[in-house]
């Protein structure tokens, strides 16, 4: 017998290997690029409400806005805070300068309407900050867990009908005892508590404070004996309800002068100067 005559693939059927191979590797390639631009269409609409807890997700948009409608606020009079730019769904956090024993603040909420505007009316809360301060708002994700962007703060002028009248004069003597008395009374369930020079330290040379006496209807006054040894200078006098270690409420401060030995102490008694 002859030696067997080895085979080849016909011209025909290489052919059709080859393209078999092509339409595959074309599959593939096709499948990598559907795959490749799926995944940059997920990453152009991620959700920003995936990150931490507390952080900033976005700067505010384009357009957006925050405003009051005075930035001259007052302890108990009503101010409307107002702003644009936050998703339907969220919900905006008005953060006005509140002041806890932490430092902390305690955060209106509105939702935003569907063209992302909002607005609310509030009182001016008795525990605010007086003075300088600033005003914020945050625009927070559906569940409230998360700070889509902040708004940048607007600053106010914090004051209140508190103050505090002394006697028997502006201008004293060192070794004279002040009599402090309180116009407008302290939030319920809170107490009052006065520092001179910032200090309530009874041990320090500028002062020692008597008992602070309160009635019924939160009014009350309080006994200031300024130190015998005293320097001559202008001192303050602050004023504060307070509650366990909660700030409730404060007074404008008050300044008294101590003259030198010799001066002539003021006369009329009345309220002291005030600052802020």
């Amino acid at each position: 017998m002859g030696a067997r005559a080895r085979t080849h693939p016909a011209p025909l059927a290489r052919t059709a290997l080859a393209a078999l191979a092509a339409l595959i590797a074309a599959a593939f390639a096709a499948c990598g690029s559907e795959t490749e631009n799926a995944t940059k269409n997920v990453g152009a609409t991620v959700s920003t409400t995936t990150a931490p807890t507390g952080t900033t997700l976005s700067e505010p948009p384009a357009g957006s806005t925050f405003e009051l409608s005075t930035t001259d606020l007052r302890v108990g009079q009503p101010v409307t805070f107002s702003g644009s730019g936050c998703p339907p769904a969220y919900w905006v956090g008005i953060y006005a300068p509140e002041v806890t024993s932490s430092g902390g603040t305690t955060p209106e909420e509105v939702h935003p309407d569907a063209d992302g505007r909002w607005s609310i009316t509030v009182p001016v809360s008795d525990s605010t900050a007086l003075g300088p301060q600033t005003a914020h708002a945050a625009c927070k994700t559906p569940d409230r867990a998360r700070i889509a962007f902040r708004y940048p703060p607007v600053p106010v002028n914090v004051t209140t009908y508190r103050r505090l009248e002394v006697s028997p004069a502006t201008t004293v003597a060192a070794g004279t005892t002040l009599d402090v008395s309180a116009v407008g009374a302290c939030p319920e369930f809170y107490d009052a508590s006065v520092t001179f020079n910032g200090t309530s330290d009874a041990t320090k040379p500028f002062s020692a404070l008597g008992t602070v006496a309160e009635n019924d209807n939160g009014e009350w006054t309080a006994r200031v004996d300024i130190a015998a040894d005293a320097a001559p200078g202008v001192y303050k006098i602050d004023a504060l309800c307070i509650r366990s270690r909660a700030f409730g409420a404060f007074y404008t401060p008050v300044t008294v002068t101590v003259a030198a030995q010799g001066t002539q102490p003021s006369e009329s008694p009345g309220t002291l100067a005030r600052t802020q």
